[in-house]
């Protein structure tokens, strides 16, 4: 008995054959709340669904709540624990502390005047979150509405007392916010190209008075090899071989659009409801707009085409971003 009840001590076990039976059932067959039954009368052990995840939510609010100024004692942290409805009692919050510090955080206890346990050290410290959301507030190619996703990301790098000190504006004298969301995907496409030797493929644009897109070339897709980006006057530039112009150029990123790397490795697929020429007429299209790609055209398959119908065209292709 005392290998598998220890909570029970030695003077209450005088337990009959009916009340043994009582303690089998209800431990194996109710785990969330197992009432034992002795002869004193009832002990509970109360658990909960969310019993198992006590370690991480201790963590979170470390992490979310505290910090050197900010300390959390053991009666607040039992009482954030009773949010997740996990119980929790004084001697294991102790341990469970260590067990965060095994684990590799800088979990700290504070004696005195303002005692508590807060977390020490963190990813990044107070004066380099400032720094990156000053950077991110006075660059000129992210957007008003990035800039918001990102500082509200370093934020979460921060407790939420010191997250209040990032919430700070940056005005740049004559600086105007790039329009172009997209500007993101495209150097991350354009560093996977590079660390490849991939082509691309992009159309090149630029603003009207009206603000409108008005793209060169008439709209046609310029193909080039290339070498490496250049942060210039607070702008990205693309540096590469243009297959058109046989020459080396440079383009601004954040006026490329509908950017695909190396087409010539990419399949098209069309399938159509008994229209071969509409499909054909498509697939030179798609040629026309992204050459080099492999077009394979197909009957759409019986059980689609049941529902659709003729006439039915249907363009597959394989891609990160939509």
């Amino acid at each position: 008995i005392k290998g598998r009840i220890p909570q029970i001590p030695y003077k209450t076990l005088a337990i009959c054959s009916k009340s043994w039976y009582t303690i089998r059932k209800s431990v194996l067959s109710d785990r969330k709340s197992a009432t034992l039954r002795t002869g004193k009368g009832e002990r509970r052990m109360p658990r909960s669904a969310n019993q198992k995840l006590k370690l991480l939510c201790l963590c979170k609010i470390l992490w979310e709540r505290t910090d050197e100024e900010h300390p959390l004692t053991v009666p607040e942290l039992i009482q954030a624990l009773e949010a997740w409805d996990i119980r929790a009692e004084r001697k294991s919050i102790y341990d469970d502390m260590e067990a965060l510090r095994a684990f590799g955080l800088d979990v700290q206890n504070r004696k005195g005047k303002a005692p508590g346990w807060f977390l020490g050290e963190r990813p990044f410290q107070l004066a380099e979150l400032k720094l990156l959301v000053d950077a991110v507030q006075s660059s000129k190619f992210i957007t008003q509405r990035k800039s918001r996703e990102l500082i509200r990301k370093l934020e979460s790098q921060a407790s939420v007392h010191q997250a209040r000190q990032l919430q700070r504006q940056v005005y740049v004298d004559r600086r105007v916010k790039s329009m172009n969301e997209s500007v993101y995907y495209t150097i991350d496409k354009l560093h996977t190209a590079i660390a490849n030797r991939k082509a691309v493929t992009f159309k090149y644009f630029e603003y009207n008075v009206q603000k409108e897109k008005v793209f060169r070339r008439e709209g046609k897709r310029y193909i080039v090899s290339p070498l490496g980006l250049i942060w210039d006057n607070e702008n990205y530039y693309l540096a590469g071989y243009d297959h058109h112009r046989e020459e080396l150029r440079h383009y601004r990123v954040d006026k490329m659009a509908e950017l695909a790397v190396n087409p010539k490795d990419q399949t098209v697929f069309i399938s159509h409801g008994d229209c071969i020429e509409e499909a054909e007429y498509l697939a030179e299209l798609v040629k026309e707009r992204f050459p080099g790609h492999e077009i394979r055209i197909n009957y759409i398959g019986p059980v689609i085409g049941t529902h659709a119908g003729a006439g039915t065209l249907a363009l597959f292709f394989k891609g990160k971003h939509r």
